[in-house]
């Protein structure tokens, strides 16, 4: 099993990165980096995270900001959550400053050598502009699965996520991510993940997008 998960896995990496590479070439693709700390207190998580998003065609920063995370675990593998961004995002008209918040819900379930982790998230983007401030809000489900080869450090990570946008009366379905990734335990409390991220618009107001992302993680 673990020899046909390591195969499948190699494939799915080195078509994901052709297909990246391919991309990298229009206008639809970008690099995802930074770096978070994270400490526990108290049984809440905290994380403090930074990240700097970049166009591949252009080299333009797309958007980057810094995310304040609290989560606490209520029952066994239940959790719940809240986190606040703020930074800066490129639009047509040029950079605007922005802030969002947003709870969540998450639970691990974990199935032999799998771990599927679903997650529910609510949130609110504020956008100040001119003349107003654009408010978006928006719901997120997310299934993650893990599984944890033997004898082996790059587990391989897959996750599905459906983006729903608040309309005039109802959200209403906006996009779909999908994640391929791993980690890579550097040494005891320092480690460095990475994903290739696919992008599928379902409403006018998503566009296609491959993401190649890496994130170097610190736990006191």
């Amino acid at each position: 099993m673990d020899k046909l998960v390591k195969k499948h896995y190699a494939c799915a990496v080195f078509f994901f990165l052709i297909a990246f590479m391919v991309k990298g070439q229009e206008n639809d693709a970008q690099v995802w980096y930074g770096a978070e700390l994270k400490y526990e207190i108290i049984g809440v998580d905290i994380a403090l995270a930074h990240q700097v998003r970049q166009g591949v065609s252009n080299n333009a920063i797309e958007k980057q900001f810094t995310n304040v995370n609290l989560e606490y675990n209520v029952w066994k593998s239940l959790s719940v959550g809240t986190q606040y961004r703020f930074g800066r995002d490129k639009k047509k008209s040029g950079y605007f400053d922005f802030s969002r918040l947003a709870a969540f819900l998450k639970y691990k379930l974990p199935v032999n050598r799998f771990t599927f982790n679903p997650r529910l998230q609510w949130q609110r983007q504020w956008t100040p502009r001119e003349n107003r401030t654009d408010i978006v809000n928006k719901l997120r489900t997310k299934l993650g699965i893990n599984y944890n080869i033997r004898s082996w450090k790059l587990d391989p990570l897959f996750a599905a996520e459906l983006f729903f946008r608040e309309g005039e009366e109802s959200y209403a379905s906006e996009k779909v991510r999908l994640t391929l990734g791993t980690k890579f335990k550097i040494k005891k409390g320092l480690s460095i993940g990475w994903a290739y991220r696919h992008e599928l618009p379902i409403s006018d107001d998503a566009d296609t997008l491959s993401i190649l992302q890496a994130m170097l993680s610190y736990r006191f």
